[in-house]
């Protein structure tokens, strides 16, 4: 579009007529306006301010938007999840199972879920306790030197943060 801008720019004072809006070139925040290369008529002084506010501008909104992007992202999986989540419960079954392969040298010593949750685990290796403060879907695997925290939240954020690095 800047390229468009100058030649128009170009042209209007070839055929000698008063610019009536300055124009805009391709803004590079890195650079001055008058460090770009230039193909036409040098800017003046009020058109390189003009070109350095939309320049910083243009970063200001990029960064404004990469910021924002993870919050929508974030937001836009949990409502997906939720609508997903009310069709078919989570299959904590097999979420129990791999925990409790990947975790066996760790040694479990119980499996907390909530209480909704309990009465679908009835066969399992490990104690399970109830834990109010969980909700269905959720898993908190209690080790001899600690826990992993598998609630569905944590999920989601971990998913997440692995794919906008």
């Amino acid at each position: 579009m800047g390229d468009f801008l100058r030649e128009a720019r170009t042209k209007q004072i070839a055929l000698g007529e008063p610019p009536n809006e300055p124009i805009v070139e391709r803004a590079q925040p890195d650079k001055p306006p008058s460090a770009l290369p230039s193909n036409g008529p040098a800017l003046c002084p009020h058109e390189e301010a003009l070109c350095s506010a939309i320049a910083l501008a243009r970063l200001a909104a990029t960064e404004a938007f990469q910021r924002a992007s993870h919050r929508v992202l974030e937001s836009f999986a949990r409502d997906v999840l939720a609508r997903e989540l009310q069709l078919a419960s989570a299959d904590l079954a097999a979420l129990v199972k791999t925990a409790l392969k990947s975790l066996a040298a760790e040694e479990p010593v119980a499996l907390l879920v909530s209480s909704d949750d309990l009465h679908r685990l009835s066969t399992c290796d490990v104690p399970l306790r109830a834990d109010p403060s969980l909700v269905p879907g959720d898993l908190v695997v209690e080790l001899r030197d600690g826990s992993l925290d598998a609630r569905l939240n944590v999920r989601v954020l971990t998913a997440l943060a692995h794919t906008m690095a």
